[in-house]
C-alpha cells in the first residue's frame, strides 16, 4: 500500500462511542458512512443495506500514516 497523503486522510476520522441496539452494550469505533468517504476499501455494503468496517484493512492505513509520521520526524 501507498498513499502519500495518508495523515490527512486519518485526520478526518472521528472516533465515536455508542451503544449496540441489539444489547444495549456500550462500543467505540467509527462510523462506516465516514470511512467509506475516506477509505472505501475498508467497508463493506451487506445485502441488506448496512455497512460494515473492516477494521484490519483500516488498520494498515493506521501504520502506514505512523511511519509517515515517523519518516517526518527524522
Amino acid at each position: 500500500i501507498e498513499e502519500n497523503n495518508v495523515l490527512e486522510k486519518i485526520d478526518k476520522l472521528n472516533p465515536v462511542k455508542f451503544k449496540w441496539r441489539e444489547n444495549d452494550v456500550q462500543d467505540m469505533g467509527f462510523i462506516a458512512q465516514e470511512i467509506k468517504a475516506v477509505f472505501p476499501d475498508a467497508v463493506e455494503e451487506h445485502d441488506n443495506g448496512f455497512l460494515h468496517i473492516h477494521y484490519n484493512r483500516l488498520m494498515a492505513y493506521m501504520v502506514m500514516a505512523i511511519k509517515q509520521m515517523k519518516n517526518k520526524n527524522n
